[in-house]
């Protein structure tokens, strides 16, 4: 946990990041297979080669695909609604107010949907993960994002966060693509930096070690066109604890926090006067954007009550640290099934 003063750069952010993605593999890994097990993708190219040889039909019975749909719609028809309930009849209308304006919220951004969706992927996967920002692309004045749905093999966390929904991570990274000409103009000092770490896949352990080491030019997709030139960018929101120092104040009663520097200018004064204090901490968060080694951007964070970037887990797998969702439950007897199903067709 972050308890100095210092603030974190960029290094240790990018250690996190490499140490996260290490420990988080096997949960990728095991991810990509999930989804492509909903999506009826429930052969290997491995097996189809090894069927093909033998002359057998690759079958598909995807009964896991109804089953994510049945629970999918079972969790639309009977979500959860945020209610203020007034504590007597003089708060009916301020409770009545701030329902609407919560509602009012959700819809402009379709927070619902967005919610089902990272729902969707912590059950087949075992993480779902939202943002909630404000938008000043459309509305000068900002608009609030109450959840909008992340990629979850974008995201990094502490894989020592041992509470549900990751409630006591120390910090959470999205790693993201963006183009050359989107990342200069919104960053307009990325063009000073070498971004070593730039467009590396997930399964890479090593940085590119090369002159233009942020172009990423191979063809991986399969299209026949190069990726665009692409800086990845790592979003890490982390928490500060700063030491303080709660003093009570004579005049009002009421306790007062002054940060350890300013207490350490009034320390004598209080002493002499008899002014009872206490130590403590305060917890401060920040949003910082790094590519490679280097800190890009840093401000405090959206909000100070916690993680913008909000993960929704399902099932955890205590030994190996990690989060899964029912696709590793029905993945054999889907196998079995498709398996059993080529052997009659064979037959």
């Amino acid at each position: 946990m972050a308890q100095e003063e210092n603030k974190i750069d960029g290094q240790t952010i990018q250690s996190w990041y490499q140490g996260c993605r290490d420990d988080s593999k096997k949960w990728r890994d095991e991810a990509k297979e999930m989804f492509d097990l909903r999506a009826g993708n429930q052969w290997t190219e491995t097996e189809i080669a090894e069927l093909n040889e033998k002359r057998r039909i690759p079958i598909v019975m995807n009964r896991v695909g109804p089953y994510f749909d049945s629970i999918i719609g079972y969790a639309a028809n009977n979500k959860k609604e945020m209610r203020f309930l007034p504590r007597g009849n003089d708060d009916l209308a301020q409770a009545g107010l701030l329902n609407e304006a919560v509602r009012w919220a959700d819809d402009l951004c379709c927070a619902n949907d967005e919610e089902l969706d990272a729902f969707d992927d912590m059950i087949t996967c075992g993480m779902g993960w939202t943002e909630s920002r404000m938008d000043y692309k459309i509305d000068p004045e900002g608009q609030l994002i109450t959840a909008e749905r992340i990629d979850p093999m974008e995201m990094y966390w502490d894989v020592n966060a041992r509470k549900r929904n990751l409630g006591d991570a120390t910090y959470v990274i999205h790693a993201k693509r963006y183009e050359r000409r989107d990342a200069e103009k919104r960053w307009p000092r990325i063009k000073d930096v070498t971004p070593d770490w730039s467009n590396e896949d997930e399964h890479r352990v090593e940085p590119h070690n090369a002159t233009n080491a942020w172009k990423y030019e191979n063809d991986q997709s399969g299209v026949g066109y190069p990726e665009p030139e692409a800086y990845l960018i790592l979003r890490c929101q982390w928490y500060l604890d700063k030491k303080v120092y709660r003093v009570s104040d004579p005049q009002s009663g009421q306790l007062v926090t002054l940060s350890a520097a300013k207490f350490g200018k009034l320390k004598d004064g209080f002493d002499q006067m008899g002014i009872k204090y206490v130590p403590g901490t305060e917890r401060h968060y920040y949003d910082t954007y790094v590519t490679g080694d280097q800190v890009i951007q840093e401000n405090e964070a959206p909000s100070n009550k916690g993680f913008t970037l909000r993960a929704m887990c399902a099932k955890r797998d205590r030994n190996k640290k990690q989060w899964y969702g029912i696709g590793r439950a029905v993945k054999d007897p889907q196998k079995f099934s498709n398996k059993f199903f080529s052997d009659i067709m064979y037959i």
